[in-house]
């Protein structure tokens, strides 16, 4: 009687799951960036490179270009909601060596928010595509494409820029008028974690 019984729980619990993880593949075949929902702490490194005038060639063949290389470092949260779309608010410090802003070594603290529709494969790797604002509208900085993976459960994602990278455009403002701009290829590896 006691074997029967325990038959009985397993079958029960065999057919609960399997309910349920129907049930979830069913929501995820047809919304796979549900996958992908919630608030995360972000951190990120990056560094970019300006591209010459004229540059049509593969990333791999850059030279010669004008020798300023921001390194960037950013902190903040993306929000994603399940449906394609993210939005990040950060804080970050450029560090630059380069000629272009005075001094060397010199240390800019920035504030930015960006929107971003992002896509999510079966295997838990997704793209991420969009556009970054300064807070006091100085900047804006578009054609900015990010890959990652998700794990441990959806509670961890892997960032990185895009490879081969793409070329970002950085607009620079002044009373809202275009007074700027200049293209760049960039690298940046981070990691996100959910916090809710």
């Amino acid at each position: 009687m006691r074997t029967q019984r325990l038959i009985t729980y397993a079958f029960a619990v065999c057919v609960v799951s399997l309910s349920a993880g129907s049930a979830m593949a069913q929501n995820v075949s047809g919304n796979p960036n549900a996958l992908l929902k919630g608030t995360y702490q972000i951190s990120i490194n990056k560094s970019c490179a300006d591209v010459p005038l004229g540059f049509t060639d593969p990333p791999g063949r850059l030279a010669n270009g004008n020798g300023y290389t921001p390194n960037l470092y950013f902190t903040g949260v993306n929000i994603y909601d399940g449906n394609g779309h993210v939005t990040t608010t950060e804080s970050g410090m450029l560090i630059s060596p380069g000629p272009y802003i005075q001094g060397s070594g010199t240390v800019v603290a920035f504030e930015e928010n960006c929107s971003w529709t992002y896509a999510v494969n079966r295997d838990g790797s997704f793209t991420q595509e969009g556009s970054c604002t300064a807070t006091d509208g100085a900047y804006t900085v578009t054609g900015v494409k990010v890959v990652g993976q998700i794990g441990g459960g959806g509670s961890v994602l892997n960032l990185s820029q895009r490879i081969p990278p793409v070329v970002e455009t950085l607009e620079f403002f002044s009373n809202g008028i275009l007074v700027g701009s200049t293209k760049r290829l960039c690298g940046s590896a981070g990691t996100a974690v959910r916090i809710r």
